[in-house]
């Protein structure tokens, strides 16, 4: 749509071939173009934290142990079946690393 409009506003121009130059095209945007009306670049999406780190499996295997043995009721014994969800899980997993 924007080169459309540039086209029309006589900011870029078609060549007789009827195809656009597109170093052409990009110089004459610049000259034509107003800075104040000019968008900023969007910034790059923002990084991770850092590299997971693995987690033991005595860890995970001490996690799911102590959600065995949780006070909450199992799932199948109140007739629901929703598991813990991944949040549940993660948090419980990063106390116990945390603990170690």
């Amino acid at each position: 749509m924007a080169v459309r409009k540039a086209l029309r506003a006589g900011r870029i121009t078609v060549e007789g071939d009827g195809t656009i130059n597109a170093q052409k095209a990009d110089r004459a945007w610049g000259l034509s173009s107003n800075p104040a009306q000019v968008r900023p670049v969007a910034k790059s999406p923002p990084t991770t934290r850092g590299t997971p780190r693995p987690v033991p499996m005595a860890a995970v295997e001490a996690v799911r142990e102590t959600l065995r043995e949780s006070t909450n009721p199992r799932p199948s014994e109140v007739g629901c079946s929703r598991l813990p969800n991944s949040t549940t899980i993660r948090s419980a997993t990063a106390d116990l690393i945390a603990a170690t």
